[in-house]
């Protein structure tokens, strides 16, 4: 691979799957122009160069790319990336565009058209340009203690001791590690057939959605304690407890979805990108450190 192919440029790299890629064994043979809003020091003998986002001196000739920024924001980018002279781009998404576009909560519905208008403005700005993209669409993400779901189930779990389930709560699902999304985000730079193509990236086992809290409480040392509410009563109380600010970011459309299928396959991305995922074990290092056994625990 030559000089110019070898270097990457990333967008978010401050966010989980940013910092999962500095972490992947794959990135050895390549340069890492590592992008976010704050700055971070380069190390001597490390492969990565972090730049701050802004800088009229970021500028860096690389024509492969990967955005693991939100990807609404990443319009605000395409100037700059024009600039660096980009060809290729791997952008994440979310797979919430298709599974909360008719979700009974209207934020909820409204986050599923916002990714949709911003993976519809990127193939149109990119197609304009002759810039081959691909839009990574990954389930729920945990890894490093840095996720919004797995790892907010660790914290209620360490704070309360028990995690309350909506009747059986066995709704399907297939987490997806960040460090196999950044793997995908990698391998979709040099993949021919992936070039305007959009790919669900989901995990390498389909658990219910009780048993994936289970794993949460076996990686905290704990032996699993759940109560089980109906579904309109564990609604109602989380609906209360977000008006008080107890559960900020909550929503009861959460609730219904423990018992719904949220499986999805990743034949595709296997196919044309080589995906193999990793099952859903999960160890103390993909917990938030303060909840990690042998931590402190903050109330």
């Amino acid at each position: 691979m030559n000089p110019e192919r070898r270097k990457v440029g990333v967008i978010g790299a401050g966010g989980l799957v940013g910092r999962a890629l500095m972490a992947l064994p794959e990135k050895a043979d390549r340069t890492i122009v590592a992008y976010s809003r704050s700055a971070y020091p380069s190390q001597a003998g490390c492969s990565v160069v972090w730049k701050r986002l802004g800088d009229p001196n970021a500028v860096q000739s690389v024509s492969n790319w990967i955005s693991a920024a939100p990807i609404w924001g990443l319009s605000a980018y395409f100037d700059f990336l024009e600039r660096c002279g980009a060809t290729r781009l791997a952008v994440l998404s979310s797979n919430s565009a298709d599974v909360k576009s008719a979700s009974a909560d209207p934020a909820e519905r409204n986050l599923a058209v916002r990714l949709k208008q911003a993976e519809e403005e990127i193939a149109f700005w990119a197609k304009a340009r002759g810039i081959a993209y691909t839009i990574l669409r990954p389930v729920m993400i945990y890894g490093m203690g840095l996720d919004k779901n797995i790892s907010a189930i660790g914290r209620f779990i360490s704070r309360f001791g028990f995690f309350p389930l909506a009747g059986r709560a066995e709704g399907l699902r297939q987490p997806v590690h960040a460090c196999d999304v950044a793997g995908a985000g990698l391998s979709a730079l040099t993949a021919d057939a992936a070039a305007g193509r959009l790919y669900t990236i989901s995990g390498g086992e389909c658990l219910a959605y009780r048993d994936m809290v289970a794993r949460v409480f076996h990686a905290l040392g704990k032996s699993p304690r759940f109560l089980s509410f109906p579904v309109v009563v564990l609604k109602a109380a989380v609906k209360a407890a977000a008006r008080s600010g107890l559960m900020r970011g909550y929503s009861p459309a959460m609730i219904d979805r423990m018992n719904d299928d949220l499986s999805c396959g990743h034949a595709d991305a296997r196919r044309d990108l080589g995906f193999s995922p990793r099952p859903f074990h999960l160890g103390p290092e993909d917990l938030p450190p303060e909840i990690r056994p042998g931590g402190k625990v903050k109330g």
